[in-house]
Order: structure tokens, then C-alpha cells, then sequence
């Protein structure tokens, strides 16, 4: 008989599954950090806002290509490269879920955060029209 190339029923069933690493990884070294994606510039290269407020070229490492998907606003984990200081190495992806559960062990610098602006400022505008409504009927 000639030899299976294609595979049978059980490995097609396995061809399609995802795995999915339950492992966290977290800064453990001066040297690592934690970064916002801004931009996505194409040939595995990324535009990162760092926590100390200086933007950087982050390079997604090999291993993690077609991988883990970067997306604008991810939260990720870099390591710096001690002979260029504007170039990073991509470490680790988080998802948003991620990052809300473990705010107390990742320090994030508030330009980090997730959470939108934008709703904030509705919120207190809705307020304040509801205040200047009432205000008005009392003076009538």
C-alpha cells in the first residue's frame, strides 16, 4: 500500500484545533518592560508607546509570528536591546481581559490604561446639561 500523505479522519480533527497557553508571563527584570501599541508598520514591526513615555520600534520575535496577533491598543511585554535604545523585542501579547484581572501586578504608567477617556467626558457632560435644565425651571 502506498503511504498516507494526506492524514485521516482523527488528524484532520486535530489540524483545526487552537491551543491556547494558559502561561502569564510578567516583567521579571530591569531590563523588560511594559508598552501600548500606537501604529502597526508592517514587516513585523510595531510603534509602541513605552511606560516611560518615549515611543519605540518594537520587532515581533520569530517565534511568535502567525502566532499571537498584535492589534492597535494591546498592552504588550518588550525587552530592551542594550545597544539601541529606540529598537524593543516583542515578548508577550496580553489580552485586555488580562490586563483588567492583573492591574496590581502589572505597573502600568496611566497613558497605559485602557480605560477610554472619551466616556468620561459624555458622562460629565450629560451631567452637567441635567443640572443646567433644572436650574432653569427654577428661575421660571
Amino acid at each position: 500500500m502506498p503511504k498516507n500523505i494526506k492524514g485521516g479522519n482523527k488528524h484532520k480533527k486535530q489540524k483545526n484545533t487552537v491551543h491556547i497557553d494558559k502561561d502569564i508571563i510578567y516583567k521579571n527584570s530591569e531590563e523588560q518592560d511594559y508598552g501600548k501599541v500606537i501604529k502597526l508598520l508592517g514587516n513585523c514591526r510595531v510603534l509602541l508607546l513605552c511606560n516611560d513615555n518615549k515611543e519605540r520600534l518594537g520587532i515581533i520575535r520569530g517565534s511568535m509570528r502567525k502566532k499571537m496577533w498584535i492589534n492597535i491598543n494591546n498592552i504588550i511585554l518588550y525587552s530592551k536591546r542594550t545597544y539601541e535604545d529606540d529598537k524593543v523585542d516583542i515578548i508577550y501579547v496580553y489580552n485586555n481581559e488580562i490586563v483588567n484581572e492583573n492591574s496590581k501586578l502589572m505597573i502600568l504608567n496611566k497613558c497605559l490604561n485602557l480605560e477610554n477617556k472619551e466616556d468620561d467626558l459624555f458622562d460629565n457632560y450629560e451631567d452637567s446639561e441635567e443640572e443646567n435644565y433644572i436650574t432653569d425651571l427654577n428661575e421660571l
